[in-house]
This record gives C-alpha cells, sequence and structure tokens, in this order.
C-alpha cells in the first residue's frame, strides 16, 4: 500500500480548512398550494432538507425520515425548526426549507 507523499497538515492550514463553508441549498416553500416531496430529485434538495424557516404563524406538517406518517408543530414567524424532512404538506406555513 502506498502513502501520500508529503508531511501532515499545519495547524494554519487546518485552521484555514476548517473555515471552508459549504453554500447552502434553499427552496422557497409556498402554503397551500402543493405538497413538497423532498425525495424527488428535480427540487434540487434530493433526499431530504435539515430545517425550515417560518415565514408565518401557524402549523408546519411535515413528515420526518424514517417516519410512516405527518407530524404538525405549531410555529411562529421567523422560527427554524429542524429535522430530515422528506415531505412538506401544503397545509403548512409558507416558509423556506433549506439543507
Amino acid at each position: 500500500m502506498t502513502f501520500p507523499v508529503g508531511g501532515f497538515p499545519t495547524i494554519a492550514q487546518i485552521v484555514e480548512y476548517s473555515h471552508v463553508e459549504k453554500p447552502a441549498v434553499s427552496v422557497a416553500f409556498t402554503g397551500g398550494v402543493a405538497d413538497l416531496d423532498l425525495t424527488d430529485p428535480t427540487n434540487g434538495l434530493h433526499p431530504c432538507a435539515t430545517d425550515f424557516y417560518c415565514g408565518a404563524t401557524g402549523n408546519l406538517v411535515a413528515q420526518l425520515a424514517g417516519d410512516t406518517t405527518t407530524r404538525t408543530y405549531p410555529v411562529t414567524a421567523g422560527q427554524i425548526v429542524t429535522g430530515l424532512f422528506i415531505l412538506i404538506k401544503s397545509t403548512s406555513v409558507s416558509g423556506i426549507v433549506r439543507r
């Protein structure tokens, strides 16, 4: 087995690497229009989203990865709900779905 040539990274390089950020991906969600299936590759968030930024006060109706049914979360405008979301129901408040 051949190992990479060269020394270990310096402390400065480690710090530099730790500050590299991966850009977030988001999709605007408008409540009352249609369900947002996050397992569909065409929506840009496949296979799931990690948080939902609430644009209004009301309910977030969503299904989490591993669940067989949806859950209802009472939310307020500006609140961020985190989880591994795979479905946002059309009955939810408007907001931004992010990963």
